[in-house]
């Protein structure tokens, strides 16, 4: 099995943040694959799922061991620093329940692809230095099914709206999400990289696997 912890704390020492999603993505896949010579790791691999979806995912790792599919979200809070000659300016980009709304899709396709045997299981994650993804609301959002602080409460079955969401919130995310599985909210830290609120790296980590249809429970 893929270790996905060790591999993130490797990548951290050598790439403590990134511009963007897609710098993310790339400089991952080639940790893994420098870290696994004989595995094969391609990027934006399409799928064609039932009912005539085609789903295309971040990071395809394969080896002797079996196929294992990587989403990726990189959500940021404003921050301008350098990191040796290298300088960094992310953007702060709020609209932070849409984009949990799109880290639980991700899970979505995910076990859509485990489910129907193209993969051995996946994993889905969330890099930020926002820490209102990792902090609990003080009030009721129109989001609260989409939050991911941690807490005891996991995620599982259908997730949807709330009604007072606008229509302008849920425009091209209308659908409700539906979990077969259950999965609790853990953050790790990932990296330092300034004093601040911003300056803190966390990642969130889902592990899907196939999960029996009648009992709702993982199989292995």
């Amino acid at each position: 099995m893929l270790a996905i912890h060790d591999c993130l704390a490797g990548l951290a020492r050598k790439r403590p943040l990134f511009h963007s999603e897609a710098d993310f993505q790339l400089a991952l896949a080639w940790h893994l694959q420098r870290a696994h010579l004989t595995a094969q790791v391609r990027l934006e691999v399409p799928f064609e799922a039932r009912q005539g979806n085609r789903i295309r995912v971040d990071i395809l790792f394969q080896d002797n061991d079996g196929l294992v599919l990587l989403e990726l979200k990189y959500t940021t809070r404003g921050l301008e620093l350098s990191v040796g000659k290298e300088s960094f300016r992310l953007a702060n980009q709020g609209a932070q329940d849409v984009r949990r709304y799109d880290c639980i899709r991700d899970i979505v396709r995910l076990e859509t692809l485990v489910n129907q045997g193209h993969c051995s299981h996946g994993y889905a994650i969330l890099l930020s230095n926002d820490p209102g993804y990792w902090t609990a609301p003080l009030s009721h959002t129109v989001d609260a099914q989409f939050r991911l602080h941690e807490d005891d409460n996991p995620l599982y079955g259908t997730r949807h709206w709330d009604p007072e969401a606008s229509a302008g919130t849920r425009r091209g995310r209308e659908t409700p999400l539906p979990l077969s599985g259950r999965y609790c909210n853990r953050w790790r830290d990932y990296s330092r990289v300034s004093e601040g609120v911003a300056g803190q790296f966390r990642y969130l980590l889902h592990e899907v696997r196939a999960v029996d249809a009648t009992t709702g429970v993982e199989t292995t």
